[in-house]
């Protein structure tokens, strides 16, 4: 949503969009009249809304557009009784948009959560598969993917490919980032591990098994990088050394003094230097690998609020 967006208080819609895009509270009498009480004793029956303190409704999913598909998610407030599937954020729309969306034969989107990447992914794949450890992530990717009309993508319960058998020639991850040592593994939507690059690591070094000769991966990635440390060292490293079978789109940038917001037990080691992006990979047809550094932050969106880059390794 625009920040200086503003809703009529007196039309029906902007209170719609208030409640289950924006995540703003309404005033209960107002909206009942507007859309009928019976709407909003069904939507509060249905847990779709609260009534809180002080006349007012607040919503407890949120819809989000995306790309041409709508997204429900959990409400972004805190709740600790609940295993909250993520909303969307501006790494969905910079990973969702970055994508070459050329015709594929199975895409596999690991940590799907809301089922944002796999929904995207079934307009060009014969099929797709989200997986997540979480049920209620599975649960509601089905849901997403029954409300944008997708029945070529499927969703399980699996801990990255461990349900998953043979390979895929797209494979999407937004993966659990945030360093984390007090949290296992899906305990919550942000934990990745001490240095927050446990899930990341898993992903990139199951690729060589995972990935069609002629596959991509598209996988949003957070992790320290002291000086004199390289985004290619990270990855060379979890490939075993053979970073050079593999052509690399780096689309990272400079995270100075990254700051967490959900760790119970956030990261206690220098957060002078990280970085954050999407990083796409393919497999070497020449054995000769590259790496290229693409754009960074601030140059993915254009006044149009979308995606100005793909990452296409063939103009490369």
């Amino acid at each position: 949503m625009r920040p200086d967006w503003v809703a009529r208080a007196n039309d029906p819609i902007d209170n719609l969009i208030s409640l289950f895009i924006d995540g703003r509270q309404v005033n209960a009498n107002l909206f009942a009249k507007q859309l009928t009480s019976r709407f909003v004793d069904t939507a509060l029956d249905m847990g779709l809304l609260t009534d809180c303190a002080g006349g007012v409704l607040q919503a407890n999913a949120c819809l989000f557009p995306c790309y041409g598909s709508y997204i429900v998610t959990d409400h972004p407030a805190k709740n600790s009784t609940i295993n909250q599937v993520m909303w969307l954020w501006g790494e969905s729309f910079v990973l969702g948009g970055l994508v070459k969306r050329s015709p594929r034969r199975r895409a596999v989107d690991l940590g799907t959560g809301s089922g944002i990447h796999a929904i995207l992914a079934a307009d060009h794949c014969s099929s797709v598969i989200g997986a997540d450890i979480n049920p209620r992530a599975v649960e509601f990717a089905t849901f997403n993917a029954m409300l944008n009309g997708k029945s070529n993508a499927q969703f399980i319960l699996s801990d990255l490919f461990n349900s998953i058998e043979g390979t895929c020639d797209l494979l999407l991850a937004n993966p659990p980032y945030a360093p984390d040592s007090a949290a296992q593994p899906g305990d919550n939507f942000w934990s990745g591990g001490l240095q927050g690059t446990d899930l990341l690591r898993k992903i990139v070094e199951s690729l060589p098994a995972k990935l069609d000769p002629d596959g991509t991966a598209h996988l949003i990635a957070l992790y320290p990088n002291p000086p004199a440390t390289k985004t290619r060292d990270h990855f060379d490293m979890w490939l075993g050394g053979k970073i050079g079978d593999w052509d690399v789109l780096d689309h990272t940038w400079p995270v100075p003094h990254y700051e967490d917001l959900f760790s119970l037990q956030p990261y206690q080691g220098d957060k002078s230097a990280w970085r954050f992006g999407v990083v796409s990979l393919r497999r070497s047809a020449s054995g000769n690998g590259w790496w290229k550094e693409g754009a960074g932050r601030g140059l993915f969106f254009g006044t149009d609020g979308r995606c100005n880059l793909v990452a296409d390794h063939d103009s490369h």
